[in-house]
């Protein structure tokens, strides 16, 4: 059988490449056979010399032919079948829905199937005998939607199908662009070495803090696929976490690290620590990420699409990313989410601050994660400060004394603070300042927290500010200036307004804190902020009335209920707060709201899934848009219609990425009430998706980012409602 699956490879030989993958999987195997066969029809191949400029789709063909070649004479689909089925008819897409509103493979089985391309392929013997083909009878290919639509699927059924899709994907591309099979990454980080390279860093210890590394370490339990770290901040929990993961790695033979945090923010701190001990062995993975920071070796990723699948499919042994990489991956139907699935097979996962995860996706994220585990021979390990119930009674192991180590700790006392007005807060702020004291302030609100600032700063220089609408760099040098030196946390002598930018993993250290009320978790993550190193006392935090309602409304009516009205009755130090915390989780978890993504596992609705996925992040909000700030998209629209005369599809893609790349860090998303209020009509690039704004001189400040009407003067900072 001679047929070409890409310009310079053999189709026979590109099949046996990727079944290289996994040899042992059947399933797999089986996929990979039938995935490209639609590539023989000689329109494919007139393409692929180049002799045609177009091509008809050869996935549709290639299911089809699978499936009636394996079909029983019941006519009821196994369900192994339709998962290759599934992934062969989806694998240059999305994965297709069993059952939704649109496009959905019970959709499929009604359409018009491509008889001319079937009757071409069966007059192929190569083809035929290759394949093992048997005869056919395409009459049949209706009923399947009538003898197979109640058909209802398990969360075992619902990892199978991802992971076979994934595998195929991820595979088809590699040797694609490799033109070789799978070369398999391994983690050689060790114990050891972690030990010597910390002992050349650390030069004072903690006797402390190691006690309570140790027995962390010494709690670890190989029969156990999921642990749970619940401890307060300034323990060392990452660096316990990456010791216990390597010390999982070795003991399991797993081969790789995978570190999730919750936010983009937070990922260089991380990455800074982790390469001080395996400089050039981590490998982030994130929106702004660019391909200088994850490789010196151009040798070897030196063209764009390398570079680019490397990073979308977490093809490398230490992976540094966020829970919205993660949870896209677990979730999402779209082929570039999927790709990195498969990454997660033995692996060794840390979910850090894990109270981030959206609470729409508790449910569904409980009831999957063991399953999860055991399916892709992964190890979990989740951390917090705050940990929700997000795992099964007696799945998991709590590998902290937490009882003991939060009853250790008491670095601040809870107060509330009545008068939520922004004149009574910059008063609050203003007289902590003078007292010789640097004030961190956390706000619901990016509104708030812009007026706020804006008051402070008419009477304190040394004033900052912090939220979503400011630049990421500027956030960055924002963080960088308050601090007393680079390697440090403490803070002196500075006042900081911020929203919750701050709550996650952010290193500073201030002398004491206010807080606009919120979840529990969220009031203590900030906590986290004030006091991190317990040098200065007991330090306060003072929790105000809400300003603004950002939250979900059962996270507030429970907080209130386990902490707040106590609160305004009586003090509440670090040392009792524990059981506040899991009080509310508790309240959290039994009355928890479902997203639906398990009933829709049972239909396989991926659409469904994939959309509660997106909403639960925030995604679907149609009141924010996307907006380049400072760029002028004309000219760079410009550049793209001159780089891509003569280009295919794909490569027409390529350059609209890379040109992207150039102004990511640009980008803001933005409330369309707040760009609305600018009272000029803002441009869209129909070819980037996104709007524009090219002078920005009265629109966005390095201080406090991009302007809200309110800002514009003083008068309005005091007419907030």
């Amino acid at each position: 059988m001679n047929y070409l699956s890409h310009p310079t490879q053999q189709l026979t030989k590109h099949i046996k490449n990727i079944q290289k993958y996994d040899h042992v999987d059947e399933l797999f195997t089986q996929c990979v056979l039938f995935h490209d066969l639609g590539k023989v029809l000689d329109s494919f191949q007139s393409y692929i010399q180049k002799i045609t400029k177009s091509s008809e789709p050869h996935a549709p063909v290639s299911g089809v032919i699978y499936l009636l070649n394996y079909i029983g004479n019941d006519f009821v689909i196994r369900k192994d079948r339709l998962f290759i089925f599934n992934s062969i008819i989806s694998h240059h897409g999305k994965l297709k829905s069993f059952d939704s509103e649109y496009n959905s493979i019970l959709e499929f089985f009604l359409k018009e199937i491509p008889l001319s391309q079937i009757d071409e392929i069966y007059l192929k013997e190569d083809v035929k005998n290759y394949f093992q083909l048997k005869d056919i009878d395409v009459t049949i290919f209706p009923m399947l939607n009538i003898i197979n639509r109640d058909l209802k699927f398990t969360i075992e059924d619902y990892i199978t199908q991802k992971l076979l899709f994934s595998k195929l994907i991820f595979a088809d591309k590699y040797e694609a662009i490799y033109k070789s099979e799978h070369k398999k990454v391994f983690n050689t980080n060790s114990v050891v070495h972690l030990h010597q390279e910390l002992d050349k860093i650390i030069k004072k210890r903690d006797p402390k803090r190691d006690k309570v590394k140790n027995d962390i370490l010494n709690a670890y339990d190989k029969s156990y696929t999921i642990s749970t770290l619940t401890a307060p901040t300034g323990i060392g929990k990452t660096l316990t976490s990456l010791e216990l993961a390597l010390k999982i790695k070795e003991d399991k033979k797993l081969s790789k690290i995978i570190y999730i945090l919750p936010f983009t923010s937070i990922i260089d701190q991380t990455y800074e620590t982790f390469d001080k001990i395996f400089p050039n062995e981590i490998t982030k993975h994130h929106y702004a990420v660019t391909f200088d920071e994850n490789s010196d070796n151009q040798d070897e990723k030196n063209t764009y699409d390398r570079w680019k699948f490397i990073l979308n499919s977490w093809n490398e042994p230490f992976i540094l990313s966020t829970l919205y990489q993660l949870f896209f991956a677990i979730f999402s139907n779209k082929n570039s989410d999927n790709i990195k699935f498969q990454a997660l097979q033995n692996s060794v996962i840390i979910l850090d601050e894990v109270q981030a995860i959206p609470f729409e996706l508790w449910k569904a994220f409980k009831e999957i994660l063991p399953i999860l585990s055991e399916q892709l021979n992964s190890t979990f390990i989740l951390m917090s400060a705050t940990m929700p119930i997000l795992t099964q009674k007696n799945v998991a192991l709590e590998l902290a004394n937490k009882t003991e180590i939060f009853e250790a700790k008491n670095r601040y006392v809870l107060k509330y603070l009545e008068g939520n007005t922004l004149e009574n807060l910059a008063s609050v702020i203003i007289e902590l300042y003078q007292e010789g004291k640097s004030v961190l302030c956390v706000v619901n609100s990016i509104k708030t927290s812009k007026l706020l600032y804006k008051i402070v700063k008419k009477s304190v220089e040394n004033s900052y500010c912090l939220n979503s609408y400011m630049f990421f760099d500027d956030r960055k040098e924002v963080i960088r200036s308050i601090k007393d030196n680079e390697k440090g946390s403490n803070v002196t002598n500075k006042i900081l307004i911020s929203t919750q930018v701050i709550e996650a993993g952010v290193d500073l250290d201030f002398d004491v804190g206010l807080r606009e009320f919120a979840p529990i978790s969220s009031i203590i993550q900030t906590a986290g902020r004030v006091n991190r190193e317990g040098k200065k006392g007991i330090s306060e935090i003072y929790i105000f009335d809400t300003i603004t309602k950002v939250y979900n409304e059962m996270m507030i009516s429970e907080s209130k209920k386990s902490f707040f009205d106590v609160l305004k009755r009586d003090d509440i130090y670090e040392k009792n707060i524990l059981p506040f915390v899991e009080c509310y989780f508790q309240a959290l978890d039994e009355n928890k709201g479902d997203s639906g993504i398990l009933s829709d596992i049972e239909r396989f609705d991926f659409d469904a899934i994939s959309k509660k996925n997106r909403d639960a992040f925030g995604l679907e909000e149609d009141y924010i848009k996307s907006v380049a700030l400072g760029v002028d998209l004309k000219a760079y629209q410009y550049r793209y219609f001159e780089n891509i005369k003569g280009l295919k599809p794909y490569e027409i893609k390529r350059k609209k990425e890379k040109l992207m790349r150039e102004f990511q860090s640009k980008i803001l998303n933005i409330k369309e009430k707040d760009l609305n209020a600018l009272e000029f009509e803002i441009p869209f690039s129909d070819i980037f998706g996104i709007y524009y704004i090219v002078d920005i001189k009265d629109i966005y400040s390095k201080e406090s980012g991009f302007q809200l009407k309110e800002e514009k003067t003083v008068n309005d900072a005091f007419e907030f409602p």
